[in-house]
């Protein structure tokens, strides 16, 4: 009988996983604040397959989900080890409320044990049931209880916004990346994004605006409040080792 990686391979089509890091950046300096964990799959063509991509292929599996979370996980814990940066930076990991019990919150407690004090956090996406929602208050108090932050992703893009926001006691929010497009000729949304970014800080929530790709998009979100970006025009998703160097040269650059 196949382990779950051989399984995991089989069901994507042979290849392997690729761990990738995008900076996120403070909006008025481009200081470095953070970065998230992308999943690649590099797949048995060499194509570079993207997290929608591996998403559709497992999600009907949640144990596969929960394989592919333990492999991200433990391959940050791993960067991190070999590049200390990444060790003093919040590192940011997607995970689909389906696979994040306060059982899985033990698995994630377990294999960053010996980097305990290095900043971490949780990417929960909106779209989640009723059920979910009801036990998001455990699930948060688990995440507290063992120093990681909880993210709301993907903020306005469901169907419940309010009820997700209330639901989910984030830290953080992160605007969904389609906001800095489109807002850029639209003074009527930008009018509407400044409200709900005035609302987030009301409810002591850190708003970062996803997609920037253009001076543009940063012009206008700046100045209607996002207090983080992270996108293309600041820097692409890398490896570990580049993020490493990337982050060393912000450094140099700030001293």
């Amino acid at each position: 009988m196949p382990d779950k990686q051989d399984l995991l391979a089989e069901t994507l089509g042979g290849g392997h996983l690729v761990i990738l890091y995008q900076p996120i950046v403070e909006a008025t300096t481009s200081a470095p604040r953070a970065a998230e964990v992308l999943a690649r799959w590099h797949d048995a063509s060499g194509e570079l397959r993207g997290a929608p991509w591996i998403f559709e292929r497992i999600a009907h599996d949640d144990e596969l989900l929960r394989h592919l979370d333990r492999q991200v996980l433990t391959q940050l814990v791993q960067d991190r080890s070999q590049f200390p940066e990444l060790l003093r930076s919040t590192i940011s990991i997607n995970r689909d409320a389906a696979t994040l019990s306060p059982r899985d919150v033990d698995t994630i407690v377990e294999v960053t044990a010996q980097q305990r004090d290095a900043p971490l956090a949780i990417e929960l996406w909106e779209q989640l049931s009723d059920e979910q929602l009801a036990g998001m208050p455990d699930l948060a108090a688990a995440l507290a209880d063992a120093g990681i932050e909880l993210w709301h992703d993907d903020f306005g893009t469901g169907q419940r916004s309010l009820a997700h926001l209330s639901g989910i006691q984030s830290s953080v929010v992160k605007l969904d990346h389609h906001v800095a497009a489109q807002g850029a000729d639209d003074p009527h949304l930008r009018r509407h994004i400044r409200a709900v970014i005035d609302m987030l800080h009301g409810l002591r929530r850190l708003v970062v605006a996803e997609g920037i790709e253009t001076e543009d998009h940063a012009e206008w979100l700046e100045a209607v409040g996002a207090d983080w970006f992270q996108g293309w025009l600041y820097a692409h998703p890398m490896p570990a080792e580049d993020i490493s160097a990337w982050l060393q040269k912000q450094a140099t650059r700030a001293a």
